[in-house]
C-alpha cells in the first residue's frame, strides 16, 4: 500500500467510527436483530454489552427480534399489527410436526428481558419467503419508534462470498440480508451491522472469511473486553446451555473469556428421517473438520452499508419452496435448515387446491455426509413416501435407485431435483406449481 492510500484508509475507517458512535450513541429505542436462528438473538446481548463501553450505546429499551423458522410452529405469541411479526413472552411455545417444545432461546430471554432492558422479544416469521420478511421489516420499523437498527450476526455466514459452499445454515441469514437490504435502500432508519465470533458456526474456512471481509468497502474492528462478557457468559451457561447447546455461542464465548477450544474442530451436519409413522425419527450425522483463525478470535466488525457483501443465498423470494429451487443443485450439495425437514401444507404454499393438508418433505442430503450415509437417508425418504409419512418428498434425481422407485411417481422439477409421491397421487399440478416458482 502506498502512502497515500494508506492515509486515505485511515480517513475512512475514522469517518467510519464517527458515522458508527453518532448513530449508536444518539440511539433511545434500537431494533436488534439476530439475523440468524439458533442463539443469534441471545448472543446480540454480547455485542450489545461491549457497544455500551466502545460506542456510548446506552438505549433507554431495546427490542429483540428472532428470525421464526417457517417449519416451526409458535403458540401463545402475542400478535402486532403485522401478521409476521409476533411477540415472544415467557408463556409461548412452538412446535415441529406437533412436537411441542416448551423451552427454547427467544422464550427464555423473554423470562429474563427485565434483566438486560429489553423491552420486549419479537419474532419474525419466514412463512412469507423473504420478500415478505422484507415489507414486515420495513412497514413496523416506519411505524414504531425504533430510531436504530442493530443487526448481528455471529459466525460471519451473514456476509458469506460466493464460493462459500461450506455453509449449514444459510438461509435464514439469506432472508435477513434481503428484508436488510431493502430497509437500507428505503433510508426508514439507521442501520449498523454487526458480525462476530467468526468461524465459529463451522460454515466459513478461514480464507473465506478473509474474503469476504476484504469485500466490505468499510469496516471497522473491535475488540470483546472479556470483564464485560464474564457475567453475560454466566447466564448463558447456566441458562441457555441446558436447554439448546450451540457449539457457535459456546466457542464465540471461549474465543473472548480466552478460554481457547480445539482447532481444528470437529463439528457435525444433522439430518432428520422417520421412514415409517409408527417408528421413532433416525438421525444422521456428517462429521467433518473445521479450522479457525485465531486472528478473529474476541473480535468484532461493524460496518453499516451492505455494498460488497455478496452472500448467494440471499434470494428474494415468496416462500421457502421457491429458495429451495433456487438454491439447491447436484454440483454444490449445499447444507441448510430445511434439509430433512417439512413442510405440512404446500397446498398453502403454492395456493393449490389439489394439495391443500399436504405435505412436502426435503430428502436432499448435503456434501457433508458420506456417499453411503447419503444412498441410506435417500432410502428412508422413498420409505417415508411409500408409508405416507410425507405426501411428497423432493430428492435428488441422481440419487434415485430403480429398486427403490417402485410403486412411486417421480417427475422432474429443475435439472436436478424431483417430486416422488406414490403413483396413485395426481402429481402434475403440483409440477406445473413448482416449476412456476423456478420461473420467477
Amino acid at each position: 500500500m502506498n502512502e497515500y492510500a494508506f492515509v486515505r484508509s485511515i480517513e475512512q475507517n475514522y469517518a467510519l467510527q464517527e458515522r458508527l458512535r453518532e448513530k449508536l450513541s444518539r440511539s433511545k429505542h434500537p431494533l436488534v436483530l439476530g439475523v440468524g436462528g439458533g442463539n443469534d438473538a441471545v448472543s446480540t446481548l454480547l455485542l450489545q454489552k461491549q457497544l455500551q463501553r466502545d460506542f456510548d450505546f446506552h438505549p433507554e429499551r431495546v427490542s429483540v427480534m428472532a428470525v421464526l423458522p417457517d417449519c416451526l410452529d409458535y403458540h401463545y405469541a402475542e400478535p402486532t399489527p403485522h401478521p409476521l411479526i409476533h411477540e415472544i413472552t415467557p408463556h409461548t411455545q412452538r412446535s415441529v410436526q406437533g412436537k411441542l417444545m416448551t423451552q427454547f432461546p427467544e422464550r427464555v430471554l423473554a423470562q429474563f428481558a427485565e434483566d438486560f432492558g429489553i423491552d420486549r422479544v419479537l419474532g419474525i416469521s419466514m412463512k412469507s419467503g423473504s420478500r415478505g420478511m422484507a415489507e414486515a421489516l420495513a412497514q413496523f420499523t416506519a411505524a414504531g419508534s425504533h430510531d436504530l437498527v442493530l443487526a448481528c450476526d455471529i459466525g460471519g455466514d451473514f456476509i458469506a462470498v460466493p464460493e462459500n459452499h461450506h455453509v449449514l445454515s444459510p438461509m435464514m441469514d439469506g432472508y435477513m440480508l434481503v428484508a436488510l437490504r431493502a430497509l437500507q435502500e428505503r433510508s426508514v432508519c439507521p442501520i449498523v451491522y454487526g458480525v462476530f465470533g467468526l468461524g465459529t458456526d463451522g460454515e466459513t474456512p478461514p480464507p473465506l472469511l478473509a474474503e469476504a471481509l476484504s469485500r466490505l468497502p468499510e469496516v471497522h474492528e473491535g475488540t470483546f473486553d472479556p470483564t464485560l462478557i464474564a457475567p453475560l457468559a454466566a447466564f448463558h451457561r447456566t441458562r441457555m446451555e441446558p436447554i439448546r447447546y450451540s457449539r457457535t455461542a459456546d466457542y464465540t464465548l471461549r474465543e473472548i473469556l480466552g478460554e481457547g477450544h480445539p482447532n481444528p474442530a470437529e463439528y457435525r451436519a444433522r439430518f432428520h428421517t422417520k421412514p415409517d409413522k409408527e417408528a421413532p425419527s433416525k438421525v444422521y450425522y456428517g462429521p467433518f473438520l473445521h479450522e479457525f483463525d485465531p486472528q478473529y478470535y474476541g473480535r468484532y466488525y461493524l460496518f453499516d452499508d451492505l455494498e460488497g457483501v455478496q452472500n448467494p443465498y440471499a434470494i428474494e423470494c415468496g416462500n421457502g419452496l421457491e429458495w429451495f429451487l433456487q438454491v439447491q443443485n447436484a454440483r454444490t450439495r449445499i447444507n441448510h435448515e430445511l434439509n430433512g425437514q417439512a413442510y405440512t401444507d404446500v397446498g398453502q404454499i403454492l395456493s393449490l387446491e389439489k394439495a391443500w393438508g399436504k405435505s412436502i418433505y426435503f430428502g436432499t442430503p448435503s456434501n457433508k455426509f458420506s456417499p453411503d450415509v447419503q444412498k441410506q437417508i435417500v432410502t428412508d425418504v422413498v420409505w417415508s413416501v411409500r408409508n405416507q409419512v410425507y405426501d411428497y418428498a423432493m430428492i435428488f434425481g441422481q440419487d434415485i435407485q430403480p429398486v427403490e422407485s417402485a410403486s412411486l411417481a417421480i417427475e422432474p422439477v429443475s435439472a436436478d431435483l424431483v417430486l416422488t409421491t406414490p403413483r396413485e397421487t395426481d402429481i402434475a399440478e403440483a409440477i406445473r406449481s413448482l416449476q412456476h416458482l423456478l420461473d420467477r
